[in-house]
């Protein structure tokens, strides 16, 4: 977040500087973790391996980019911002805390920066990758997470829908 506010916001065709490669290796190495950790312990479903593959591709191909960058840290932003949210959720719960406010609140948080970040931020960051020179793995990795977080606002909503 620190990089982006910096920066300015997004330059879609802007030099990857070593900012940008602090935060993708950074990311990379969280997708890499979670993905080891999620078949180790088998708490993965087809959807969070597809997610991680995509990232795994989209991350390495951001960070040996000579001009993507800005667009690596705006996505790591957008995918992650959330995760605080939904982690505190699950720890809340396991706390035995569900009923409670905090756990409202922590909900609430989550669900609305996960939507708005997938199904506003998110298309739009999609349609200025693809307006620009990108590579094809980039392409790629940005379209699967794409589809993988909107399959998850769906079922998020969905969620929601019958709580109403």
């Amino acid at each position: 977040m620190i990089v982006y506010v910096c920066e300015g916001g997004i330059d879609y065709e802007a030099p990857t500087n070593i900012f940008h490669k602090l935060v993708i290796g950074n990311t990379l190495g969280y997708l890499l973790y979670d993905a080891i950790y999620g078949e180790v312990y088998h708490v993965h479903d087809m959807f969070m391996r597809f997610h991680h593959l995509m990232g795994i591709i989209g991350a390495f191909a951001i960070y040996y980019s000579a001009n993507t960058g800005s667009i690596g840290v705006l996505s790591a932003i957008v995918g992650e911002i959330s995760n605080p949210f939904m982690l505190y959720r699950h720890i809340l719960k396991t706390e035995g805390k569900d009923n409670t406010a905090i756990f409202k609140f922590v909900e609430y948080t989550f669900v609305t920066l996960f939507v708005f970040n997938r199904s506003v931020i998110g298309n739009i960051l999609i349609f200025n990758t693809w307006s620009v020179n990108n590579s094809f793995p980039i392409l790629m990795a940005a379209t699967g997470l794409q589809i993988v977080g909107m399959f998850w606002v769906y079922v998020i909503m969905s969620m929601v829908s019958k709580r109403l």
